[in-house]
């Protein structure tokens, strides 16, 4: 059948077994892009393991009328065996290095280390009909050798997945290459060819940041918000999205699987919309990550909620709706663990703690009597029922989000999970 190999390529695909290879385990992330990676033992090792060898790919071209979109990796030796009802006369726009036999009727290539990207040849057939053979030719990242893909704007997806390419501008030289906090940078981000005007890039994260595999909020103008490639459509006009590593994780799944049983468990929860993509930096394959969005005043505003409503993150676990500590001691500050996200006045955390002395002080009788005037109880209960079933340790006490519309006709607390 068309697209037929000797690699296994039914589906002029690269074969199950080499996937796992490309982005989706945990070794994915080139340390060349950060070259002081290795030196954190408190990131722990990551086994990386030898490249594997170049396929080599046989293609009957049969259906001349509607070949199929081809992909393979470079370095591996590509044979389209043209077997069209006409004769192919010549062949036009060859790729460089491709070789056309007139007589065994065959097409042969094999991609060089800096041909990373999509492929269009002609086939001119006997009767002067014509067809187009075309493609991608993947960046095979862990080649000795390899260079980096030298066209981000053609470059725009791999296996179905979208790539977004990243390039930051910073005079401090360890910038994302060290486990410190930065303030966010000029940034060249580069998606389905479009090349966002005035675009931010912040490194994120707080252990994460010692990974080799960083973590990115990138951050677009008003003027230039996020220009959506297909597959990426709800994402479409965001100023703000996050690119999340997941380098502990080695589904790769399981952040987008628990911000989906999340939106599921009730229709009316404050949704995190999620998707995976392929992530280059300055040309090097960095893996897949999670694209998500950035919780904030315009994610709350898509939401058709207030975008100047209060919103509080807990960032550490002494945002724990207690109002002493582990040893029974009085905490000083109810918000201790706590950040404002958004709201004004900017530092008044007021509402916030009203929300916390009502949890923790509150008689039962009470708590009982108020809890639906306060918050809306649902969001609260799914995501204590949540966090159990999917054994989220690490977001009991921090890592998730309140927020208030004070001002507005329902100001009852809502929940908004994260980093799951």
């Amino acid at each position: 059948e068309p697209g037929s190999s000797s690699g296994g390529l039914a589906d002029a695909t690269s074969p199950p077994d080499r996937e796992p290879e490309r982005g989706l385990d945990a070794s994915s992330g080139d340390a060349s892009s950060f070259p002081d990676a290795d030196a954190d033992a408190d990131a722990g090792a990551v086994v990386v393991p030898e490249p594997p060898e170049p396929l080599h790919h046989t293609f009957d071209l049969d259906d001349c009328g509607a070949p199929p979109r081809f992909t393979f990796e470079e370095r591996d030796t590509v044979v389209w065996r043209l077997r069209c009802t006409q004769r192919v006369a010549t062949v036009e726009e060859l790729p460089s290095g491709a070789v056309f036999d007139a007589a065994a009727q065959t097409v042969s290539w094999v991609p060089a280390l800096d041909r990373a990207g999509p492929f269009r040849f002609e086939l001119v057939h006997a009767d002067a009909s014509r067809t187009t053979v075309q493609g991608m030719v993947l960046d095979r990242f862990d080649a000795p050798g390899n260079l980096p893909v030298t066209d981000p704007a053609a470059y725009r997806e791999e296996h179905g997945l979208p790539v977004l390419h990243l390039t930051w501008h910073s005079s401090e030289p360890a910038y994302c290459r060290d486990a410190v906090d930065r303030d966010p940078v000029p940034a060249d981000i580069v998606v389905a060819g479009h090349a966002h005007a005035g675009a931010e890039l912040r490194c994120r994260g707080a252990t994460s940041l010692k990974y080799p595999k960083k973590s990115f909020t990138l951050r677009f103008a008003k003027n230039d918000a996020f220009h959506a490639p297909p597959g990426l459509e709800r994402f479409e006009g965001r100023r703000r999205l996050v690119l999340t590593q997941t380098l502990d994780d080695p589904s790769q799944i399981r952040t987008r699987l628990a911000f989906e049983l999340h939106a599921k468990l009730d229709p009316q929860n404050v949704a995190v919309e999620h998707a995976s993509a392929v992530v280059f930096v300055d040309g090097v394959y960095q893996g897949l990550y999670q694209l998500t969005d950035n919780i904030g005043d315009h994610f709350m505003a898509a939401r058709g909620l207030d975008k100047d409503g209060q919103m509080f993150k807990s960032v550490d676990h002494r945002g724990d709706y207690r109002s002493v500590r582990a040893n029974g001691e009085p905490k000083p500050d109810p918000s201790l663990g706590y950040e404002k996200s958004d709201g004004v006045p900017e530092n008044d955390f007021t509402p916030l703690e009203a929300l916390l002395r009502w949890v923790s002080e509150s008689p039962a009788a009470t708590f009982d009597d108020t809890v639906d005037d306060v918050l809306r109880a649902e969001d609260f209960v799914d995501w204590y029922v949540f966090s159990t079933a999917i054994v989220a340790t690490d977001s009991y006490g921090k890592n998730s989000y309140v927020y208030s519309d004070t001002d507005g006709p329902d100001p009852r607390w809502r929940y908004v999970p994260w980093d799951m």
